[in-house]
C-alpha cells in the first residue's frame, strides 16, 4: 500500500477513536470530574479536522511552502494542546488527593512546583543555544523536551505514590497520565535525528499515528468504566502520611478520618493492673 493511502488510512482512524474517546469520556460521566481532560478531548477532535488534512497536503505534496504551513499549524496546535495538558495534570493531583481531604493543599503545591520545574527544566535545555541563530526554533523543540519529560514524571510520580495515596492502576487518573507518557515517549523519538534517517520521515510519522491510537486506545479503556468517587481513606498511625495528615490537622484542615487504636476496656485495664502487681511483688 503506498505511504499515502496508509497515512490517509491511520488520520481517518484517529480521528474516529478520538470522536469515540470524546463520546465515552461524557456518556460516562468523567467530564464532570476531568473538566480539563474533556475539554482536551474536544480540541483534539475539533483539530483533527484542520490539522489531518493539512498534513495529508505536505505528505503528498512535498514543497517549501506545505511544509511551512503544516509546521506552523503542528506548532500552534502543539501550544494550546500544552496548556490544556497542564490543566489535565492540576486535575490528576487533585484526584489523587481526593481520598486525603486534609492533604489536599499538597495537590495544590505539587502543580506550582510541577511548573516551576518545567520552567527551568527548558530554560536549562535552551542555554546550549543562547549564541545560535535558531533560538526560535530551538525553544520550540526545547519546550517539546521538557514536555515529554514532564509527562513521564507525573506517570512516574503515580507508580511511586501509589500505595500511599492508595490509587489503583484502574483509576482513570493513572489511565490518562499513562496515555500522555506513550504520546511523550514517541515525541522523543521523532527529536532523535538518527532514527528519522533509519526509517525516514514518513514511516516515522506512521508510527507516531499509530501510538496516538494507542493513547487513544487507553484513554476510551479507562473511560468506559463507571465512575467510582473515592472516599476518605483510614490513615495507619505509623506510616508517614499519618503524620502528614496530623500537621494538616493542626493546621486547620479536619476532614480526613484517621484510623486510632481502639482503647483496652475497663476489665481488661483492671487486668493489667492486676498482674503488674504481681511481677512487682515477686521482684521485691
Amino acid at each position: 500500500m503506498p505511504m499515502f493511502e496508509v497515512s490517509t488510512l491511520l488520520a481517518g482512524t484517529e480521528f474516529l477513536v478520538s470522536a469515540l474517546a470524546l463520546l465515552v469520556f461524557y456518556l460516562r460521566g468523567w467530564h464532570k470530574y476531568y473538566k480539563a481532560m474533556s475539554v482536551y478531548l474536544a480540541f483534539r477532535f475539533l483539530s483533527g479536522v484542520v490539522v489531518t488534512p493539512i498534513i495529508l497536503q505536505q505528505i503528498k505534496q512535498s514543497s517549501t511552502e506545505t511544509h511551512s504551513l503544516s509546521l506552523t499549524v503542528f506548532w500552534i496546535n502543539y501550544m494550546i494542546s500544552a496548556v490544556m495538558i497542564f490543566g489535565v495534570y492540576a486535575g490528576i493531583l487533585k484526584s489523587a488527593f481526593a481520598a486525603l481531604p486534609k492533604l489536599a493543599h499538597m495537590g495544590r503545591v505539587g502543580f506550582q512546583w510541577m511548573l516551576s520545574f518545567f520552567g527551568i527544566l527548558v530554560l536549562a535545555l535552551s542555554i546550549e543555544g543562547l549564541g545560535s541563530g535558531q533560538l526560535l526554533a530551538g525553544l520550540f523543540n526545547n519546550f517539546t523536551h521538557a514536555m515529554c519529560i514532564l509527562e513521564l514524571c507525573m506517570l512516574a510520580f503515580l507508580l511511586i505514590g501509589m500505595k500511599a495515596l492508595r490509587i489503583s492502576v484502574k483509576d482513570v487518573s493513572f489511565g490518562i497520565a499513562l496515555g500522555f507518557a506513550v504520546l511523550a515517549i514517541t515525541n522523543l523519538m521523532h527529536s532523535v535525528n538518527g532514527l528519522r534517517e533509519y526509517f525516514g520521515a514518513a514511516t516515522l510519522q506512521h508510527i507516531y499515528q499509530l501510538v496516538s491510537l494507542t493513547a487513544l486506545g487507553i484513554w476510551s479503556a479507562y473511560a468506559a468504566q463507571p465512575v467510582k468517587r473515592r472516599e476518605p481513606v483510614l490513615l495507619p498511625l505509623r506510616t508517614m502520611l499519618h503524620r502528614w495528615n496530623e500537621i494538616a490537622s493542626a493546621m486547620g484542615h479536619k476532614e480526613t478520618k484517621v484510623l486510632r487504636p481502639r482503647q483496652a476496656s475497663f476489665f481488661l485495664k483492671d487486668v493489667e493492673k492486676i498482674v503488674d502487681r504481681a511481677f512487682e511483688e515477686n521482684f521485691k
